[in-house]
């Protein structure tokens, strides 16, 4: 009879587990047992795909095993991770996890800089419950009688029957239809926060998966050199007496005019530096790639002049370029006319793994907060953009010949909110005040900053943009009160850019041409009537007929082939436009 009892305990206690553990999993997220009883009860097929979703998953593990609670073990511990860096993330951004948000950085510390993790009690009886399971399956545990290889080619089915589901567009589309899964492909954060209500964690990340694989960059139809060749243009005509200036780029994290946005809030004095200057410099309107996070896109558009549209908008657009390939960028032409060419960042190098990928694009130095911690101060949690703009001051003046400068500024990072004193939901205007007060900051600075320049003895042109509006906690209700939510998010993809130069060069000529910032390196080439190739003559051109590109702000349905292909080409093609 005992040996009946143990058996029937042992059944239900494995038989449970992808219920116990896809529950844990959200709850541990979620933090509240009204919501996950709301999910389930209002979301069941999407909770009813994550359990199956996890048995196939525990069968792979379980066979690969042999033991049982080593793979109940193995897959509790690796949801509770996952689960809890969501709820961190969310609460920190306002923004959900991805898997592609784990290859961001190499060390997980510099995540830790973005907020202080501070466990709660959920976190804590979810982990306390796992152990407990693990413990119950420990002494229930069951090895498979099994060969290696017969275990091995299972395993090896479940694994390839999850991804062909996953990852295959028909299959997929089909399986998340019949779910009820919200399968919407969408870089609008207000749309994808809305596709985690629907979907929970588990489904998300699958679904999530899917449209990464299935919106990966393919090659074009008919690529050839001759298709590329036929798609530039013939080089335009430029000077033999040109300026070699020194450039800075400065792409400043955040920065953005919320008195584009219509409010009855008088947000005035945070910009009156920023306005004095606008009087004296260039201010124009760019689309930029990203809103509330994902910062490698603008600054891939800025520092290789290509739209990431073409590249189907990946979070880490650089992952995407070959060792051949990293040379057709931005830098690298400046450093062809001579220039010394340099990278600022005041963060850690690892992050998005800029320390072992930026050097191949022609930087020859580069500088990340490890290199400045020294010789910096901070304004909050991060190195001060006062700091950025005295290491270019120390770089122009040390530099032989002229200089490439570009920076990516920190200042102005979520999370914002000070550690000890995090908001609420009552707290809305404080978390939109402290952000505007970096802001106010930076523009403080940057006024000084040019006030420097224009006593420089040497010749200097500054562009000046945000990489993207910022992201508040879920808990604000900030954009709201803008009268922007999932369905009118367009103005969140408009950004004012500066140009600055002391050599009285004459802006006024752009007008109020809206433009994408992939040209913005462009309108600075044109203005120093440096030698170009047809690849630049082409984007020069192509600015004039086709100012605006991005899924932001026309239908995704809408292709430039020009575009697309020379994109291609020199991201993950032969590189037939730089010969």
């Amino acid at each position: 009879m005992k040996l009946k009892d143990n058996k029937l305990i042992k059944i239900i206690t494995y038989c449970f587990f992808p219920i116990f553990i896809v529950l844990i999993t959200e709850f541990n997220h979620m933090q509240s047992f009204n919501k996950l009883l709301g999910f389930v009860t209002s979301k069941f097929p999407a909770f009813l795909y994550s359990v199956l979703l996890i048995s196939v998953l525990f069968f792979a593990i379980l066979f690969f095993t042999k033991k049982s609670h080593i793979a109940v073990g193995i897959l509790s511990i690796t949801l509770y991770i996952l689960s809890t860096v969501e709820y961190f993330k969310y609460t920190t951004s306002g923004t959900h996890l991805t898997l592609s948000d784990l290859v961001m950085t190499r060390n997980i510390g510099d995540v830790g800089k973005f907020a202080k993790l501070n466990f709660t009690w959920p976190l804590i009886i979810c982990l306390i419950l796992i152990i407990g399971y693990i413990v119950l399956c420990k002494k229930y545990t069951f090895n498979l009688p099994f060969t290696f290889k017969r275990r091995f080619l299972t395993s090896f089915i479940c694994i390839c029957t999850l991804l062909l589901g996953i990852l295959l567009p028909k299959p997929s589309t089909n399986i998340y239809a019949t779910f009820n899964l919200d399968n919407e492909t969408s870089t609008n954060i207000f749309a994808i926060n809305e596709s985690f209500e629907s979907n929970g964690l588990i489904g998300f990340l699958s679904q999530t998966t899917s449209n990464k694989f299935t919106s990966r960059l393919r090659k074009p139809e008919n690529y050839s050199e001759d298709l590329v060749n036929n798609s530039l243009s013939e080089i335009n005509e430029t000077s033999d007496d040109y300026k070699k200036p020194n450039v800075i780029f400065i792409m400043s994290e955040s920065f953005g005019d919320f008195r584009s946005l219509e409010s009855s809030l008088d947000l005035s004095s945070y910009y009156e530096s920023f306005d004095e200057i606008s009087k004296d410099n260039f201010i124009g309107n760019c689309v930029v790639p990203t809103f509330g996070g994902y910062t490698p896109r603008t600054e891939f558009e800025l520092l290789f002049g290509l739209p990431v549209y073409s590249l189907n908008t990946p979070s880490i657009p650089h992952n995407l370029l070959t060792d051949d390939n990293l040379t057709n960028s931005i830098p690298s032409y400046f450093k062809y006319l001579g220039y010394n060419t340099t990278y600022i960042h005041p963060f850690s190098g690892s992050f998005y793994s800029r320390n072992s990928i930026y050097g191949g694009y022609g930087f020859n130095n580069l500088f990340f907060e490890e290199d400045m911690i020294n010789d910096s101060t901070r304004f909050r949690r991060y190195i001060d953009d006062y700091s950025v703009f005295e290491k270019i001051k120390q770089q122009l003046e040390q530099d032989d010949s002229p200089s490439y400068i570009f920076t990516t500024t920190m200042q102005n990072h979520q999370p914002y909110y000070d550690d000890d004193n995090i908001t609420d939901g009552t707290s809305d205007l404080n978390e939109l005040k402290y952000y505007l007060e970096g802001i106010k900051k930076t523009s403080d600075d940057l006024k000084s900053f040019l006030e420097w320049l224009n006593n420089f003895e040497e010749d200097v042109i500054l562009v000046f943009v945000g990489d993207h509006y910022p992201f508040f906690t879920p808990t604000s209700d900030i954009y709201s009160q803008f009268g922007i939510d999932s369905s009118n998010t367009e103005n969140l993809y408009n950004q004012k850019y500066l140009i600055y130069n002391n050599y009285d060069k004459d802006f006024s000529y752009l007008n109020d041409t809206k433009i994408s910032t992939f040209y913005l390196p462009y309108v600075v080439i044109e203005s120093l009537g440096t030698p170009l190739d047809k690849f630049s003559s082409t984007m020069i051109n192509h600015m004039e007929t086709t100012p605006i590109y991005s899924p932001n702000i026309q239908s995704i349905s809408d292709r430039d082939a020009i575009l697309d292909v020379l994109t291609y080409d020199r991201v993950e093609g032969e590189s037939y436009s730089n010969k």
